[in-house]
Formats: C-alpha cells, structure tokens, sequence
C-alpha cells in the first residue's frame, strides 16, 4: 500500500529466509552479510514511499554503518573505512537540514561519533571498533 515494488518486496522475503537459515547454522559471518542485505533494502524502500531526503539519508548512513560491522569480520579495514566515509557523506547532507532542527544536539552527537568510528578504524583494534560501533548503533536508534 506504500507503493514498494513486488521484487524489492520478494527480495526482502528471500534475505529474510536466508538470514534465518544462517541464524540457525550459527554462522556468524553469513548471518552478518544477510543482516546488511536487509538493511541495503531499506534505503530502498524508503526512497519508494516518501521524497523525504533526511528519512532516506538516514537509511543509507545505517545501512553503510552495518556494512563496515560486516566488513570487519573479514579485517577489511579499508573497505570499513570506505563504509564509514560513505556514511559520513549521507549524514553531511542531514546536518545542516532545516527539518532537523528539533534533534540538532543528537544529530551533532551521531555525526561525531560517526568521525570517531572513521577513527578507530585507522588503529586497526577490532575491540576498540566494537564499542564504537555499539555506541554509535546506540544513538542512531534515535533519529
């Protein structure tokens, strides 16, 4: 009823399936890359339900997020950082929109910690990224 395409919708179904047969196999890296399949469709959708560029930029900045997550377990630390630079540019156009007024102080906070995630990844410390990471998650779970 939102106007998303049939095969975008059929796409989520099958990642879903696929996220739970790994989930089942307990295999922590393909239940990760299934786990950003789903959410590289929700920039997707959003984009077929609503011109709201914040709304969609918001998708792609998480969905880049989850990718760079996923990318750590392969210590694919230049592909992580091309994730997070990506991320970084999606929510640069959230930054300064006139919509985001009311949560400025946590937009500002979630762009810091954004360039604090970027970061560490250029220590190389998987530990380090993963309270970055959570802490990050944290706060984007608000916006």
């Amino acid at each position: 009823s939102i106007n998303i395409k049939n095969d975008d919708i059929l796409a989520f179904s099958n990642s879903l399936d696929a996220l739970v047969i790994s989930l089942e196999k307990e295999d922590k890296r393909e239940t990760l890359n299934n786990l950003a399949s789903l959410y590289a469709l929700m920039p997707i959708y959003t984009q077929q339900f609503t011109e709201d560029i914040e709304k969609i930029n918001i998708a792609y900045t998480k969905s880049c997020i989850i990718n760079a997550y996923v990318l750590l377990e392969d210590d694919r630390w230049d592909d992580m950082q091309n994730e997070i630079i990506n991320a970084i540019n999606y929510f640069d156009t959230i930054i300064n929109s006139i919509n985001m007024e009311k949560q400025q102080s946590t937009i500002s906070k979630i762009y810091i910690l954004l360039n604090d995630i970027n970061n560490s990844i250029k220590i190389r410390d998987k530990k380090l990224f993963y309270l970055k990471y959570v802490n990050l998650m944290e706060n984007a779970t608000i916006i």
